[in-house]
């Protein structure tokens, strides 16, 4: 069963946050719950990608503010920033591969 808003029920966001706790860094595609529970153990270093310019800034105002995010420019977005128009050629590489060229 679900305990709030995000996808995991309280075993996983407990496995989740005993996992985040001893990582030293961390990478997400895609911003949420788990963001939420990296912030709240400390993870020392963290990236994430989402495709909602939106939800990127709403999420970095909640979060420490060395956390790294990144937009990945997919074009327009309908729920859960899935690509109106999966067929445009930047989606798949701006959400896989552009943000990676950051951390390097």
């Amino acid at each position: 069963r679900r305990s709030s808003s995000g996808g995991l029920n309280r075993v996983d966001k407990a496995l989740l946050g005993d996992i985040y706790h001893r990582a030293h860094s961390v990478w997400e595609w895609g911003l949420g719950e788990s963001t939420r529970i990296a912030h709240s153990v400390k993870v020392p270093r963290y990236a994430g990608v989402d495709s909602d310019a939106h939800y990127v800034a709403t999420t970095r105002s909640h979060v420490d503010p060395d956390f790294g995010f990144y937009f990945a420019d997919i074009g327009a977005t309908a729920a859960w920033g899935v690509p109106r128009e999966p067929g445009l050629r930047k989606s798949a590489y701006n959400y896989q591969v552009a943000p990676l060229w950051n951390e390097l």
